[in-house]
């Protein structure tokens, strides 16, 4: 969800401190269809070989593709609510808007 560049969904505070305007977020970085393209691309290709790729947790442990699915789960649902949330009654939705 862009949350390194300027104007990701970074809170006021601790490790991922933002420098820019807090917890505001633009659309445009957010593509659903992608999402849900790259969790059916995993779904009907991924291989036992494969999970030596996936990233590790922050305690060094492994991670498993249903996490990786999980999290793409996760990001399409936020995304869609984030989109209908913000956006006004004639359906459009601003460039910029506040999530927190």
């Amino acid at each position: 969800k862009a949350g390194s560049q300027w104007g990701g969904l970074t809170p006021p505070g601790g490790r991922f401190k933002t420098l820019g305007p807090e917890w505001c977020y633009n659309p445009a970085y957010f593509a659903p269809a992608h999402y849900r393209t790259f969790k059916k691309f995993l779904a009907q290709v991924w291989e036992d070989r494969f999970d030596a790729y996936l990233p590790h947790h922050l305690d060094g442990t492994p991670s498993k593709l249903s996490e990786i699915v999980a999290a793409f789960d996760g990001a399409i649902l936020a995304g869609y609510n984030i989109l209908y949330y913000s956006s006004c009654d004639s359906g459009t939705v601003s460039n910029w808007v506040g999530v927190m």
